[in-house]
């Protein structure tokens, strides 16, 4: 079931941002198109890897992304082979089902503008950087300041392909579209003051059956973290021997934002205790013996039943 993103605004700050970045980066690449040159340099391209936007991490490489996620696209050439001072170029990123692609520009030039690799670029190192936005939106490529924007289903894959000089060696790369949020509540009784349930089994069913379970913890919270893909499912909550299952149903999970099922559990406290306490020796009946009250595990109160005859 698809979903229209609705952006935080940290999306949106970092959608800006990446906006202004490829204002400039637009600039350099049509002022070096005034000037005739070949995309041609020694040697072929080495490494083609992605990161994460923000926040931008150069060390660490990521390949699945979520919607809306700002997507930096690295370049690398063999510093050896490489000549330098070749102009911005693009790089083809192709969604795998629909066919749908967009270009990226990518430039080993520094940027003068808020690129969150600006710190670690190095003009002429052999290293070219650029960035695009995938997502449930429309695709569309670049133009008036805007980021290439590549439509993805969730679970899809794209690929990125590097052919600077054209010759058809192509290095290519790999990233998926992975649109989750997360499930989280409490289950607690509905009495007053309600009473934590610990160890109550929460599961997730998608129609088809049972694709997650967690059990709440001591104060009767659970979580499923960022691993529920966008949709609806229903939320189930049951422990054996205390309650049956309650079942909180259409619960609906939005890429990036938190839905919260919680539960109540109803509890019977119109019931009559009635027993004896004897002797295990000699099954004679024990009067003011302390009867102690547990309900669901937890201690409640005590009575006793009554004076010596």
């Amino acid at each position: 079931m698809r979903h229209k993103n609705n952006f935080s605004d940290k999306n949106e700050l970092g959608k800006k941002i990446l906006s202004g970045y490829i204002v400039t980066i637009m600039l350099l690449a049509s002022f070096v198109m005034m000037i005739p040159t070949a995309l041609a340099a020694d040697g072929e391209a080495n490494s083609l890897k992605t990161h994460m936007f923000d926040p931008f991490d150069p060390e660490t490489e990521v390949t699945t992304f979520g919607d809306g996620n700002g997507i930096v696209v690295n370049v690398t050439f063999d510093i050896t082979d490489y000549t330098g001072d070749d102009p911005s170029y693009k790089v083809k990123v192709v969604a795998q089902d629909s066919g749908e692609w967009v270009w990226v520009t990518v430039n080993d030039s520094d940027v003068l503008g808020p690129a969150p690799w600006n710190e670690i670029n190095e003009p002429d190192d052999g290293k070219y950087w650029g960035a695009f936005i995938i997502g449930q939106d429309a695709t569309a490529n670049g133009s008036g300041g805007q980021p290439s924007y590549l439509h993805l289903e969730n679970g899809e894959d794209a690929q990125i392909i590097e052919n600077f000089d054209g010759d058809g060696n192509n290095v290519t790369t790999i990233i998926t579209a992975e649109y989750v949020g997360t499930i989280r509540g409490w289950v607690k009784t509905n009495a007053e003051p309600p009473v934590a349930i610990d160890n109550a089994l929460i599961q997730i069913d998608d129609g088809g059956g049972v694709i997650a379970s967690v059990l709440t913890n001591a104060t009767g919270d659970y979580i499923f973290n960022e691993n529920i893909s966008e949709g609806t499912y229903d939320v189930i909550a049951s422990k054996q021997d205390v309650f049956e299952p309650i079942v909180a149903d259409g619960i609906s999970v939005m890429t990036g934002q938190t839905s919260w099922s919680n539960f109540s559990v109803p509890i019977n406290t119109d019931i009559t205790i009635t027993g004896y306490v004897k002797d295990r020796i000699n099954h004679s009946v024990l009067r003011n013996a302390e009867i102690m009250v547990y309900k669901m595990g937890y201690f409640e109160g005590y009575f006793n039943n009554g004076p010596s005859q």
